[in-house]
């Protein structure tokens, strides 16, 4: 019995050239959990979608809502720190595993370099909203803003004037990857996307602190009107390719 050492770089029984996946573009046309290199750095697990909008999407970063943090969604997007980035478990688009994620890729974001980020929301694992932005020649913190939308289910967007905040760290600090129209008090609070706080009764109202609530309707919404309006989703994704 023969026993065949591959030369690095090669594997398998016939020594086949080793694919070292980069990105999620690179990754097979199926939906899953691959292993990418990061410019150097050992391989790690990503969750690649490759149905949405031509496929190629690596997801960086998962907020479930409701679970409780001693830092919001914007600050954990903000630190140095890694979070379950080898838990495959938290590597879908459910809220199964109770547990927030962010991988090496948010602090490489300009050595990565993508052209597009997306922003998803899911209930049941089903995608509800879907945000796409231009991600060229932007920083990890600055891609989130309405000069870069390219695509989103809110018609009155795109031209709205004077948005305060559409920013990843929201009011004071507290809600996150907030898209406001207007402050105007609790009760006159208007917008299209937040991850909440707990400071306004509108932002309790659900049940579910820190809550992913966005606009069900084609336009922003009072927070504090017609609670049919107000979405609640159970995960936000951010992906980039």
């Amino acid at each position: 019995m023969f026993e065949c050492i591959c030369k690095k770089g090669y594997s398998g029984e016939f020594c086949e050239k080793t694919i070292q996946l980069q990105n999620c573009s690179q990754a097979p046309k199926k939906t899953g959990i691959y292993n990418i290199l990061n410019h150097g750095s050992g391989p790690f697990p990503v969750y690649c979608d490759q149905t949405t909008d031509g496929g190629g999407w690596m997801m960086i970063f998962k907020v479930i809502g409701g679970i409780n943090s001693s830092f919001s969604a914007g600050e954990f997007w903000n630190s140095c720190d890694t979070f379950s980035e080898n838990v495959t478990a938290v590597l879908d688009t459910t809220s199964t595993y109770r547990g927030n994620y962010k991988n090496r890729i948010v602090q490489s974001w300009q050595m990565f370099s993508p052209k597009e980020a997306r922003v998803a929301l899911y209930t049941n694992g089903t995608e509800v909203v879907s945000i796409i932005f231009n991600a060229k020649g932007t920083t990890h913190l600055d891609w989130f803003s309405q000069k870069n939308l390219i695509q989103s289910p809110w018609t009155d967007l795109r031209n709205a004037k004077n948005i305060f905040p559409f920013h990843i760290d929201g009011h004071h600090g507290v809600r996150s990857f907030e898209i406001t129209a207007s402050y105007g008090g609790c009760e006159l609070d208007s917008g299209w996307l937040v991850i909440t706080g707990p400071d306004c009764g509108w932002e309790r109202r659900q049940g579910v602190v820190p809550g992913i609530l966005y606009s069900k309707k084609t336009h922003n919404i009072t927070w504090n009107d017609n609670q049919a309006d107000v979405g609640v989703a159970q995960v936000m994704i951010v992906y980039i390719r």
